[in-house]
């Protein structure tokens, strides 16, 4: 039983994923070179970019 989401929630599942992938990628590289380097960023950002908006259909 397939759940249909909006064009919205898949736009926003997909920058979701696409940041996950692009983080992750730089936490190995990084952790290889063995030194420690320093990133700017916003833990309190305000943007919809850094908003997880999915929601999912209850399934139960």
């Amino acid at each position: 039983m397939a759940s249909q989401c909006s064009s919205q929630d898949r736009s926003n599942l997909e920058k979701y994923i696409r940041q996950l992938a692009m983080k992750s990628a730089q936490i190995i590289v990084q952790s290889r070179l063995g030194e420690k380097i320093s990133t700017e960023s916003n833990p309190n950002s305000t943007t919809t970019d850094w908003e997880a908006k999915i929601f999912l259909a209850n399934l139960g």
